[in-house]
């Protein structure tokens, strides 16, 4: 009976107890509680691999989609105008580069370097030494009676052709038709001759130059030529030279007026940086408010203009919600040692960890002015909670011990969505201010774990500065 006795003394004493004692058994389940937990939690590998693979393809897309440099049609317009330019000036001067050679009339013939001008340049001049000969032959009839006696023709001796050799100059052999070019110092036009000699060479130009013994009407010409078919030589005023200088010059400006603007090509390709805050306005408890509060914002963008009005991005941003406090979840082992005991454990979450994806497309209303919609994507990696322990006995509870741990991700949805439209204000080239009303499309938390008919979405205002690192 004194053991019977002592036992229920014993047993009473300990329920008396004003504080039950935690064990280290009781600790050691505890811990063993706490890593089963942390076992649970959910990896955000998956999400960060896939936020990897989507930073690298926007920044090799941005470098694969690079425009290719073409040459621009400013410099080869001003090419083709330097090189008329230097054919014009050649044909005015009478520049000229001959050689002495022999052929079978043995009469001396020079060769001009070709003028490469341009089609507009040779039709002008064409029209006007055309009209130029047109003049001249009628003039040549009138004066054909007064000028006959006048004129000598050389015969075909050797001397004879040794005499004209000084008054001959040959120019470049033409495959197209003949035209007429101005010397500068004895104002005279070219004439095309085409040789009979298969031989020889074909479409030779002859220009006849005045001696200064000769009158100015008097044209000498070798006997030796006179098979082949010559078009009369004049002498030109310095009124027709003036005229002929006109043309090319009225030829000219417009070329220079009608070159290609050159055109800057602008960007189309950014990388940004953007950092900010957002503002919750929470969720609405019974009698609690919580999740409410500003909550840091940063991340990388990727944009490209697909119009001159619009442009779409995408990135990868960083976010949280805080203030968290009103629900919790409580883990509770029993066990019977001289009564019922408990173990309990209390997960309080205090702040959710996001990563966003924003998509985005704006219109630009004018060059600062910008407007756009947008769908952020939000996928939960990480919670952190506060954990309170404590053991129960006979409805008395002990000292609580409060832990911070992480991780513990049960109850809340791991994908949250909203849909926002935003504002955009350009501050300079590179810098903007960006504003954006968010609401959300879905629950946060499983109403059913956590014993909750709320329904808990993420409505607020985002305020952030972009920032333009690269650009292409």
């Amino acid at each position: 009976m004194n053991s019977e006795k002592d036992f229920k003394d014993a047993l009473k004493a300990k329920l008396n107890e004003k504080h039950f004692q935690f064990d280290e058994a009781g600790w050691e389940k505890a811990s063993q509680m706490l890593d089963a937990s942390r076992e649970e939690k959910k990896r955000p590998f998956p999400f960060l691999l896939l936020s990897g693979i989507l930073v690298l393809v926007s920044v090799i897309g941005f470098y694969i989609f690079k425009p290719v440099s073409e040459t621009s049609a400013k410099e080869i317009a001003v090419a083709n105008t330097g090189a008329n330019n230097a054919a014009r000036k050649q044909i005015l001067t009478g520049e000229t580069t001959s050689f002495i050679g022999s052929n079978k009339n043995s009469a001396s013939i020079s060769k001009e370097t070709d003028l490469k001008t341009s089609n507009e340049t040779e039709k002008s001049i064409n029209n006007s030494t055309e009209k130029i000969t047109t003049a001249y032959k009628i003039n040549v009839k009138a004066k054909n009676t007064k000028t006959k006696k006048s004129r000598q023709v050389t015969g075909k001796t050797k001397k004879e052709n040794k005499v004209n050799e000084n008054n001959l100059v040959a120019v470049t052999p033409k495959k197209e038709k003949s035209r007429n070019t101005v010397s500068k110092n004895n104002f005279t036009t070219q004439s095309m001759v085409k040789h009979d000699n298969e031989e020889t060479v074909k479409n030779e130009t002859v220009k006849v130059k005045t001696n200064n013994t000769i009158p100015e009407a008097n044209h000498v010409l070798p006997s030796e030529v006179t098979p082949q078919k010559i078009t009369p030589v004049t002498t030109l005023n310095n009124n027709t030279i003036d005229s002929v200088k006109n043309t090319i010059a009225a030829t000219e400006t417009p070329k220079k007026d009608s070159l290609p603007k050159p055109v800057v090509k602008e960007p189309v390709h950014f990388i940004s940086f953007e950092a900010g805050t957002n503002y919750l306005f929470g969720w609405n408890n019974p009698g609690k408010k919580d999740a409410n509060g500003f909550n840091l914002v940063v991340g990388l963008n990727y944009s490209n203009i697909v119009t001159k009005k619009i442009n779409f991005s995408i990135g990868i941003h960083y976010t949280t919600v805080r203030n968290l406090s009103y629900s919790n979840y409580t883990v509770k082992t029993t066990r019977y040692n001289f009564g019922e005991e408990s173990d309990v454990m209390v997960f309080t979450p205090t702040t959710l960890h996001y990563l966003v994806t924003p998509i985005r497309v704006s219109y630009a209303l004018d060059a600062r002015n910008v407007f756009g919609l947008a769908c952020n994507v939000g996928y939960l990696f990480n919670v952190n909670s506060n954990v309170e322990l404590y053991s129960q006995t006979a409805n008395q509870k002990s000292s609580s011990t409060v832990l911070r741990t992480s991780g513990y991700l049960q109850g809340f949805k791991t994908i949250d969505t909203q849909l926002s439209v935003f504002y955009r204000r350009n501050l300079s080239k590179d810098l903007c201010l960006h504003t954006e009303f968010m609401y959300g499309m879905s629950d946060v938390k499983n109403n059913a774990f956590f014993s909750s008919s709320v329904k808990e979405k993420n409505v607020g205002f985002k305020f952030t500065l972009i920032y333009n690192l690269f650009k292409k």
